[in-house]
């Protein structure tokens, strides 16, 4: 069978996704000004969103979340999806975020929801193609029978860091 499997799923990403805190710092006044300024009339509406703010720059996560303005990469798709598993998870906001929030639970759902039925429709000498792909977790993480062989992958995404 010349099919690649999880291990094209490193636990390691690009130093693009791996922020310290000192380098969303721009980000974080910038989002800080316009909840100040939003929430002017209201101070326990912006303290209580400064505070989220915080605890968002405290974990890999969080931080790549503030950086792109709630947009994901292809690893940290893949991290939300399964990737997550393979951490300490210390944080009581990532771990809602994980295991709480409704776009994270349907992400995790539909990719559950998928996998089986990408299995059902694969044959022997199959071309199947991944569109966004980011880390291709999708296809790569498949537990296909073992009488399909010469599987060929296909990933296309605009992330050229996937």
């Amino acid at each position: 069978m010349s099919l690649m499997r999880s291990p094209a799923l490193s636990h390691t990403h690009s130093s693009s996704d791996k922020l310290s805190k000192a380098e969303i710092t721009h980000e974080m006044e910038k989002i800080h000004e316009r909840l100040s300024k939003h929430f002017e009339s209201e101070p326990e509406k912006r303290d209580a969103f400064l505070k989220t703010l915080e605890e968002l720059s405290e974990f890999e996560l969080g931080r790549f979340l503030i950086k792109n303005k709630g947009a994901l990469s292809g690893y940290w798709t893949w991290y939300i999806i399964l990737g997550f598993n393979n951490h300490q998870v210390t944080s009581t906001l990532e771990k809602f975020i994980l295991e709480k929030a409704p776009i994270i639970l349907a992400t995790r759902e539909r990719f559950g929801i998928f996998q089986p039925l990408l299995t059902k429709h694969m044959t022997s000498n199959s071309v199947v193609c991944s569109i966004p792909c980011g880390m291709m977790a999708d296809l790569l993480t498949l537990q296909l029978p073992e009488n399909i062989k010469e599987i060929r992958f296909v990933g296309i995404d605009l992330d050229e860091m996937t």
